[in-house]
């Protein structure tokens, strides 16, 4: 979702941190901040904090603390779950997704130097590795770090079946450099922060061997500078079936967290993430999130704002308000709003909204049916689909679809849906469409008309809106009507890597 960020060091715009607390379906994760940390599992040194950084405050995520008597080693991880619910907060990983992260190392030890670095971590891990250090397992599951024999563990050494993706800061006996980004997984086998070659000791393993992916010299980088600088970096990591790549710091689309064509990603590599030697899933989905660790060269690494989408299906449930507030559902980089008059639910039905990618081609053969000047809106972070959303509603005893509620107007259902998206939209040649029931070709207009407040798209919200009305509802899509030789989203991120034998490192 826009931020305001355009540019590292700059302020998130202020917006309202909006997460799907659902009872069903894969939960959603969108942090513009963390004034609150709700659905977040703590482990080690995590805790919510505040960081006053030229003159303003921030709400952040401190996965290390930094300076503090005696050195303070520590080691964090951290995994959006809901640990109400087994299972609860897996994302779906396997068919791709893309993951905005702004992050700050900052206050370093003076006399020795930062260390360590933070990692985004994919797992679904079942037990760790004790002789390393490691502890727990699933949402509990915390790497070696927070002792000297384990310095440079990063949080993440020890954690079976897991990816990692490091922002190193401090140099060990098997890295490189110090500042580098690696891509870290050996399978479903332990991973460890070892790039090179050779055999090392973390605590009390003496066997502890590389899991550079693929054993690829060109799954590491160190041409990016200095991350602990007190500087706000900015991250997107984009995951196709096939490629893996990861942009640090760089000239975003105005007003998106897309980078620009014109901004390559600093790694770029071949990878099927449940391919060969790759991660045992839990149909397809895994734990997502964080993990660091600073040794006695003690270093505050914070975490500012993170939103993770899929570019697959995903489902949200929730309990229809019956006091005429909004149930927003939200997918990471883009969401679908619905506001029931109050009154509506008094049975306390819940709605279901499932959001499918849709290729651009396919969705406009249905479109153009009925609508044959109009085209759907390409939602940017999605892996370059439109978006369908398809709304259902069932009992809370049975759990059984029923009829959604239907509103006699007026008033009627307020609708919204809120993207990126680098089409060229205005109030003008924006529409919105309803089809009833779900997967038919029955389209209707539901865009709110010229002169209605909101308008029918609205680009003065924190992202742009499309917003509508109706009696009821089923399928519904964002569309609009393109200009003379308009053709919708021109590609704005690279494509998947093809594999290579060799490929010059960045």
């Amino acid at each position: 979702m826009q931020s305001g960020t355009n540019a590292p060091g700059v302020l998130f715009a202020a917006m309202i941190v909006s997460l799907c607390f659902t009872s069903a379906g894969a939960q959603q994760i969108r942090f513009t901040d963390f004034s609150s940390i709700e659905n977040l599992q703590l482990n080690g040194s995590a805790h919510q904090a505040t960081w006053q950084n030229q003159d303003k405050t921030y709400h952040v995520l401190r996965l290390t603390d930094g300076p503090r008597p005696a050195g303070n080693p520590e080691r964090s991880s951290v995994f959006f779950a809901i640990p109400a619910k087994p299972g609860g907060g897996k994302q779906p990983v396997n068919m791709g997704f893309t993951t905005y992260v702004e992050f700050a190392m900052h206050s370093p030890t003076s006399e020795s130097g930062p260390a360590e670095g933070l990692v985004f971590l994919i797992q679904n891990s079942s037990k760790t590795d004790s002789t390393m250090g490691a502890t727990g397992a699933g949402i509990t599951a915390l790497g070696a770090g927070a002792d000297p024999s384990q310095f440079g563990a990063m949080g993440y050494a020890g954690i079976y079946n897991s990816l990692a993706i490091e922002f190193d800061i401090a140099e060990q006996s098997w890295d490189p450099t110090s500042n580098h980004v690696a891509i870290q997984s050996c399978g479903s086998s332990v991973n460890t922060p070892v790039h090179l070659t050779g055999t090392y000791t973390i605590g009390d393993n003496h066997d502890v061997t590389s899991c550079l992916l693929n054993k690829d010299p060109n799954a590491i980088t160190s041409n990016i500078g200095r991350l602990a600088d007190g500087n706000i970096h900015q991250v997107v990591i984009e995951y196709r079936p096939g490629g893996l790549q990861i942009w640090l710091d760089p000239e975003f689309i105005k007003g998106t967290h897309t980078p620009k064509p014109t901004s390559p990603p600093i790694l770029k590599r071949p990878y099927r993430i449940d391919g060969t030697n790759a991660l045992v899933l839990d149909s397809g989905k895994a734990w997502v999130g964080f993990a660091a660790s600073q040794s006695d060269q003690a270093t505050t690494q914070d975490i500012l704002a993170w939103e993770f989408t899929p570019h697959t299906a995903t489902s949200i449930q929730q309990v229809i308000n019956n006091n005429g507030q909004t149930n927003t559902f939200t997918f990471g980089g883009h969401d679908q709003a619905v506001t029931y008059p109050a009154g509506s639910n008094p049975n306390g039905l819940l709605m279901t909204v499932t959001a499918t990618p849709t290729d651009a081609a396919a969705l406009n053969a249905r479109i153009q049916t009925v609508f044959p000047n109009e085209q759907c809106v390409t939602y940017l972070g999605t892996g370059g689909n439109c978006m369908l959303y398809s709304v259902t509603c069932q009992d809370p005893n049975t759990h059984q679809n029923v009829t959604c509620p239907k509103v006699t107007p007026p008033p009627f259902i307020a609708l919204s849906t809120s993207y990126f998206t680098t089409v060229s939209i205005s109030d003008a040649n924006a529409d919105y469409l309803k089809a009833d029931p779900n997967g038919t070709n029955n389209w209707v207009s539901i865009c709110n008309p010229p002169g209605s407040k909101p308008p029918c798209y609205d680009p003065n919200t924190s992202d742009g809106t499309t917003n509508g009305k109706g009696q009821d509802l089923s399928d519904l899509v964002a569309t609009f009507k393109p200009t003379t030789g308009q053709q919708g989203e021109q590609p704005t991120v690279a494509e998947p890597p093809k594999p290579v034998a060799t490929e010059p490192q960045r």
